[in-house]
């Protein structure tokens, strides 16, 4: 049996009033940048199955969607078990390549929940 790949993200104040959730990869529906430049927003089916979906939207370095795109991937399609996304409050997030075009280092700044 295939041990499921499970994606964490929290914001902030976790513990407070933010929101942390758990995503397994296989419930991935696709990724998409928005208006802004430095968002980039990951649609999952949610908890309870339904067609909806559950929206993790990740602030990062501007002009650096491809590469927050390519870091999920790889993330999840990573040997199965807990990997984290975003751990707002402890400043913890995933590695991401540096841009390409520009050379600069990505960085993941902020993660909003919704479920």
């Amino acid at each position: 049996m295939k041990k499921e790949v499970l994606l964490y993200a929290s914001e902030a104040a976790v513990a407070g009033t933010g929101t942390g959730a758990v995503y397994k990869a296989s419930d991935f529906l696709g990724a998409e940048g928005t208006a802004t430049e430095n968002v980039t927003l990951f649609n999952f089916v949610q908890a309870d199955g339904t067609l909806g979906s559950a929206k993790l939207s990740l602030t990062h370095t501007a002009n650096a969607k491809i590469e927050v795109m390519e870091a999920m991937a790889r993330l999840m399609n990573s040997p199965g078990g807990f990997k984290i996304v975003a751990d707002e409050a402890n400043g913890i997030f995933m590695d991401c390549p540096n841009i390409q075009s520009t050379g600069a280092a990505v960085s993941i700044t902020e993660a909003d929940i919704a479920l």
